[in-house]
């Protein structure tokens, strides 16, 4: 007898906190729910990118969490949900022309009946043009372990929250850290601007890198320049941490058909609603505001949006709605 091809009522695209929220509403409201993460492990940016940080302004923890901490509850409340989790495997293509969209991976086709986009922005760190003929060791744009940078001088290059945030991480056990900034002002919270100053990390305004000396193929002396002043300045640094940005693709995007602002992100209705029907999206995709608690919230429109779509649909008898099994009463936290 033939394999039976499953169908999903919903196909999450992203284990980052929007995909995980998304996926832990749409099976608790009994939608069969398959979530695929391209990665090894589920997390999205938090764990990705900031691992280690303390996230002081999400609602609900007074003292913060990490990004792995909050990110493993996530996907420990999406399992037990009864969440199918897939990882390494990357979307490349979604099929809406029929009814059933398709979604498809280079493992396999999956068949579901809608589908939400919680990849993020699709982006690479943004190089620093200065050193784009440095070929050294020392260059790094994320950091995932602060230890590994103790008793060295660094210098973190760009003034939002990412540059501020891994500057305080550093700084306990950095022998000196550095920021400059190409502007006049940070773009960072004022909170960790401040923090950033209790920690006696320098901060250089209108300051570039001019030049880089290397010992042993690593910086050792860093020339910067005063862009309003031409004033020289040098500093040691062996390890310097670009932090200016990313650079967007919307490829995937625009082969799935949805359409897109001009910054990349997935232009939406009220309900999370792509421009393609039963295509939703949640989080950084969706959202100018890069927050981890607005992705959760933007993610539980698009799930509680998703099962209405469903709902209001006409569907075969073999593509009903998927009801899990009832669980018994169990208190609260347990």
């Amino acid at each position: 007898m033939a394999k039976k091809e499953a169908i999903y009522d919903v196909v999450i695209i992203g284990g980052g906190p929007a995909g995980l929220t998304a996926a832990n509403n749409t099976a608790r409201r009994g939608l069969k729910t398959l979530l695929l993460e391209a990665g090894k492990k589920a997390g999205g940016k938090p764990h990705q990118f900031y691992p280690n940080k303390c996230l002081e302004d999400h609602p609900g923890f007074p003292d913060g969490i990490t990004g792995d901490d909050l990110t493993l509850r996530l996907w420990k409340q999406a399992k037990k949900a009864g969440v199918n989790i897939k990882k390494r495997e990357e979307v490349i293509d979604i099929d809406s022309s029929k009814k059933l969209m398709t979604v498809i991976t280079p493992k396999d086709k999956y068949k579901t009946k809608t589908a939400i986009l919680c990849t993020g922005m699709q982006r690479t760190p943004r190089k620093l043009p200065q050193l784009s003929d440095y070929r050294g060791k020392g260059v790094h744009y994320i950091v995932r372990k602060p230890k590994l940078y103790k008793n060295k001088n660094v210098l973190v290059v760009g003034g939002g929250d990412s540059a501020f945030d891994n500057a305080n991480c550093m700084a306990p056990y950095a022998k000196k850290t550095t920021i400059i900034i190409r502007g006049d002002k940070a773009k960072a919270k004022a909170s960790s601007v401040k923090e950033a100053k209790q920690n006696n990390i320098d901060i250089f305004y209108n300051t570039e890198i001019k030049s880089v000396k290397t010992k042993n193929k690593h910086p050792s002396q860093i020339v910067l320049i005063n862009n309003k002043t031409n004033e020289p300045k040098r500093i040691k640094a062996e390890e310097i941490i670009v932090n200016i940005g990313y650079v967007t693709s919307t490829d995937f995007l625009k082969k799935v058909g949805v359409k897109v602002n001009k910054d990349g992100t997935v232009k939406v209705n009220n309900h999370m609603e792509s421009s393609v029907p039963g295509i939703f999206a949640a989080g950084d995709i969706s959202s100018d505001v890069k927050l981890v608690s607005v992705a959760c919230g933007q993610a539980v429109i698009a799930a509680v949006n998703t099962f209405k779509y469903i709902n209001k649909k006409k569907w075969k008898k073999k593509e009903h709605i998927y009801i899990p099994e009832k669980r018994g009463r169990k208190t609260c936290g347990k």
